[in-house]
């Protein structure tokens, strides 16, 4: 998500960022673009990209930890990580990710468009739309939808 928390804060209150100037300390290269937004969590910054990947890369050194490969999908919307669980997307799946080795957990294959949003987790619950018109309610334990909604039109924008 391109927000601190589910509360849609930009950052950690009392935060007022850089106090000195700021320099580049390292730089990530994928084969694609990174077009969504990063999560950054316990030190691990996390990316998903159009190069069919979602990387993990070390905060502090640039150096990669892991990448998942999407076998072909883009991963453009930004993961979201909470608990030790990378959720994102590739194309129409959501997919859960452990946090530390990339190893996948789960994946739920019952959008039938393109997933654009970022996934919102909240309450044991995965929320996530689809250009299939839905609102999806999965299970953050297990990936099994719980519930539907049908918005009508396509659902770009990530529920916070």
């Amino acid at each position: 998500m391109a927000y601190y928390d589910l509360e849609g804060t930009a950052s950690p209150a009392g935060n007022t960022g850089p106090s000195a100037s700021v320099s580049e300390d390292w730089t990530f290269e994928t084969t694609d673009d990174v077009v969504g937004p990063v999560a950054v969590k316990n030190g691990i910054v996390y990316a998903g990209s159009k190069s069919d990947h979602v990387y993990a890369v070390h905060a502090d050194t640039g150096t990669e930890l892991w990448n998942y490969s999407t076998d072909g999908s883009d991963s453009r919307p930004g993961p979201t990580v909470q608990n030790g669980v990378v959720y994102t997307a590739d194309d129409n799946d959501i997919v859960a990710l452990d946090a530390l080795d990339g190893d996948e957990l789960w994946s739920f294959t019952g959008a039938t468009g393109y997933t654009r949003s970022s996934p919102a987790v909240k309450h044991g619950h995965v929320y996530v739309g689809n250009d299939d018109g839905n609102l999806y309610g999965i299970w953050a334990n297990n990936g099994t939808k719980d519930w539907d909604y049908d918005i009508g039109d396509r659902v770009r924008s990530s529920p916070i």
